[in-house]
This record gives C-alpha cells, structure tokens and sequence, in this order.
C-alpha cells in the first residue's frame, strides 16, 4: 500500500540526478495525488505492474536531460512509466483509450522506445519520439466480465536490468539536450556568418565547421544509444 494509492507510494516519483535523490516536494503533492489517481486507474485496468523511470524533477535534473522550462516534471505533474509485459506503444494506446473513455482525465501523452509519458494537464498533446505513431486501431480495454490477467514477471525487477536501462535512458535525455544545444549554437554561427564581411568569413567558418563536426560526433554517439535503448525495450517485453 503506497502513501499516494493502492500501488503508488511517493518515493518512486522522487527527482534522481547523478546520484541525489530529491523526494517531491509537499507543496507539489496536489499535482503528484492526481498523477498518481490517474496512473491507478491504468494500473488497475492492465492488471500489471507499472514502474516510475522519472516522475518529479528538479530544475538542474530537468535542464541536463533537456527538458523544457514548461515541463510537466518540474511540477511533479509527470511520469515516465513503463508497463510489465507491454511495449510503450501498446502502454500509450491503452492510456489513449482510457481518455477518450473518460476514465482517465485529458493530458499529455508520448511514445519513446523505452518509456511512455503521461501527464493530466487537462489538454490534449500527443508526441513520439525515435518510433512510429502508435497505431491504437487493434487495441481495446479488457472487458469487465473477462478474468483479470495474470502478471508476468516484470524484468524491470531485477537491479541489474534496471539500473542498465534507467543509466542508459538518462544517457539519452543528456545527448538530447547536447544534440540541441549544439544544433543552436551552429545555426547562430551560421546566422553570423551571414552578416559578417568576406575578409572575416574565414575565422568563423572555422568554428562552424568544428562545430558541425562535434554535433555528428554527438549524434552519431545518440545514434549508437538508442539503438541500445530498442534492444534493451525489446528484450524487457
């Protein structure tokens, strides 16, 4: 029995960051108390367990991992879940249906390869990231009169397993936002050299091209990363 549901107890949304743990904060728990209402109806509805990859964060812990200023986590308003035994894109289709059922309030919702994202901001936003748009055409609730299912074992429980994907997923949120940051400060110099007079073109365009260098470095780096992230989703399904 969790402090916030049935299956939810406050820790596991807790800020994570380079081995610091920030507990929610107490002025925050309105936020977290709905996430978490919301997130035991889909518990609920699957028969599975769910497990909190990042709830809660913290203004460094969201600005390294590329995080916006508006983000839902900051509010503790957010969670990145993962479902045992469903892939993400079937964990956002059931949420999906869940909505437009009415059992779930209005939110955010994206498919990434390793994790779902679920907020009840109370407006409609949809997203992927590094899949396909789920198609949710095939998926539907579990009938009422069915048996409940039976819980398969949830990879995800063992340490080892876990602590791989959770280092492997903060890896990619970090080169996300070197990704960004680099692609902005290219197209800034490249906004520059545009003003610049030709006898000045030369220096700057050094520094473009070192930096175009170290932004297919970086993204060739992500590349390899997610690549790992797929297996490592794939295998826990």
């Amino acid at each position: 029995m969790g402090d916030l549901t049935k299956d939810f107890d406050s820790t596991e949304f807790a800020s994570v960051f380079r081995g610091v743990t920030t507990q929610v904060p107490k002025q925050l728990w309105p936020h977290l108390q709905r996430l978490a209402n919301n997130l035991q109806v889909l518990r609920d509805t699957v028969g599975r367990s769910i497990t909190i990859n990042s709830g809660y964060r913290t203004v460094r812990h969201n600005a390294a991992v590329g995080g916006t200023t508006e983000s839902q986590h900051l509010d503790a308003a957010a969670a990145d879940f993962t479902i045992a035994g469903l892939s993400p894109s079937h964990s956002y289709c059931m949420m999906e249906l869940l909505i437009k059922d009415g059992q779930v309030r209005q939110g955010g919702l994206g498919a990434y390869v390793a994790h779902t994202h679920y907020d009840p901001r109370g407006t409609p936003a949809r997203w992927t990231k590094g899949i396909t748009k789920p198609d949710c055409s095939e998926v539907s609730l579990p009938d009422d009169d069915a048996p409940p299912p039976v819980e398969e074992e949830d990879d995800m429980a063992d340490p080892v397993a876990r602590a791989q994907i959770m280092v492997l997923i903060e890896s990619a949120h970090l080169q996300q936002g070197q990704i960004d940051f680099l692609a902005a400060a290219t197209a800034a110099q490249q906004q520059r050299l545009n003003n610049l007079d030709p006898g000045d073109i030369g220096a700057n365009q050094g520094a473009i091209t070192a930096l175009a260098a170290e932004l297919a470095l970086v993204e060739g780096i992500a590349e390899a990363n997610a690549k790992k992230l797929a297996a490592a989703a794939e295998a826990l399904a």
